[in-house]
């Protein structure tokens, strides 16, 4: 198949089965509403994607191989993992709240018509990577449905597998999805393994609150200067900015001119500015 006409082909994907996977044990009642901190409310509803692809072993037996199989051990041990990542079984209930209702992670089975080869070789490997996912999911802003974590296991012809998830970005950070990850593998090959509870702190370190709570107590800060000798406390508010800086945290803080580079992070201009506008 040609590489152009490859991504566009009807029959590339066939989905086998598509289900939801529930925690293993109930979430517990106190336990039902994730209450999300003032930062998280502020990240759009966008998933971190994650793909990992295997080639297939030079020696295995045949039962092993089978994308049921493969499936079932996955769904298994996710379900297990589940029970201490509890908020991605859930749904958001609004910009501020998970619902923690155990309706499960989707997870689906597909076969993929065409070798690992001519994906990961492709001419535009990160388009035709995203075929591993279900179609779109990585760069929508929200998934219809609600899912926060969604789960797709693809079988090539050669009989390589990939493994792609998408997590709520709301619910956990890069460093969650890394742990997340690592814990579902360590249940996979261990059905004894204990899953560490991860801690969701939640808005119980910084609260949408917490910030309006603060001002009542430094008042001054809310309000303006009305001239030189006056501070007018009006409680007009503090500026609030959430922005997405679109390189690594690294290429800032080792830049050859670092102060520079770190004046990134603050509104454009602002520290050295006389008075803010506004």
């Amino acid at each position: 198949m040609a590489a152009s006409g490859l991504l566009s082909s009807p029959s590339l994907v066939s989905i086998c089965d598509k289900s939801f996977i529930k925690p293993s044990t109930l979430t517990p009642s106190t336990l039902r509403l994730h209450k999300l901190s003032f930062v998280d409310q502020s990240v759009s509803n966008m998933y971190i994607p994650v793909a990992l692809f295997y080639p297939k072993p030079q020696r295995e037996e045949s039962n092993n191989s089978n994308l049921s199989h493969i499936a079932d051990l996955l769904q298994t041990s996710l379900s297990q993992t589940l029970v201490s990542y509890y908020p991605y079984a859930g749904i958001l209930r609004d910009n501020a709240t998970a619902e923690c209702n155990d309706m499960g992670a989707e997870f689906l089975s597909v076969k993929i018509n065409c070798p690992m080869s001519e994906i990961l070789n492709h001419p535009h490997a990160t388009d035709a990577e995203s075929i591993v996912f279900p179609k779109d999911l990585p760069w929508k802003n929200n998934y219809e449905g609600g899912n926060l974590l969604v789960v797709q296991l693809s079988k090539f012809d050669c009989g390589g597998i990939a493994i792609s998830a998408c997590l709520s970005h709301k619910i956990g950070d890069g460093c969650s999805v890394i742990n997340f990850l690592n814990h579902w593998a360590n249940v996979t090959r261990d059905r004894r393994f204990v899953v560490p509870s991860p801690r969701f702190v939640g808005d119980s370190i910084l609260s949408s609150t917490s910030l309006s709570q603060t001002l009542v107590s430094y008042y001054p800060y809310a309000g303006i200067l009305r001239d030189n000798a006056t501070v007018e406390c009006n409680d007009m508010g503090a500026e609030f900015l959430s922005v997405k800086i679109n390189c690594p945290m690294s290429e800032i803080l080792n830049h050859p001119h670092a102060t520079d580079a770190e004046s990134i992070v603050f509104p454009k201009d602002l520290p050295w500015k006389n008075n803010y506008e506004g």
